[in-house]
């Protein structure tokens, strides 16, 4: 392999050239794609060093309950002044809000499961939605378990509770 700068001879799979210092077209394009996908909208950012660790060690139970039905609002009411504590509330609250709306839909996806064909296609991408807020929920329960503060895919990014 040789460098594209300076012409220079270099090993294979070499992220820069020993000789001019230049990055390869290699190391170029996988520093573009981490960018890409760490940096988008629709990642899973990883907010762990955006908190203290004491905080974070302090407020796991707040964390975990944040994450169950209805007990996001615990966190808030009892833990206030922890910036760990109202991330996970915030995001508890946000999957509340999805988890309602899959059961809104699943409501008036049964009322329309008389009409031929339509009412078992509905009643199965109901079922999947319902699942995958559950799959939610576990993931970012095990994310506080592992000591970890992640948000939602898609959604994560919003800021209820500051």
């Amino acid at each position: 392999m040789y460098c594209i700068y300076c012409g220079e001879k270099m090993d294979e799979g070499a992220l820069k050239c020993p000789s001019c210092g230049e990055e390869t077209l290699q190391a170029k394009a996988q520093s573009a794609y981490h960018r890409t996908h760490k940096e988008g909208r629709y990642s899973i950012a990883d907010h762990t060093g955006d908190f203290a660790h004491d905080d974070q060690e302090r407020n796991k139970g707040m964390a975990l309950m944040s994450y169950l039905p209805i007990l996001y609002l615990v966190p808030i009411l009892c833990a206030k002044d922890s910036p760990v504590a109202r991330f996970h509330a915030s995001q508890g609250l946000l999957l509340s809000v999805v988890n309602f709306i899959v059961l809104t839909l699943g409501f008036i996806f049964s009322s329309l499961g008389r009409i031929a064909y339509v009412g078992p296609v509905l009643r199965v991408v109901w079922q999947i939605a319902l699942l995958i807020v559950l799959l939610a929920r576990i993931y970012l329960i095990a994310t506080v378990l592992r000591d970890k503060v992640k948000g939602l895919p898609f959604i994560g990014n919003e800021k209820i509770f500051g």
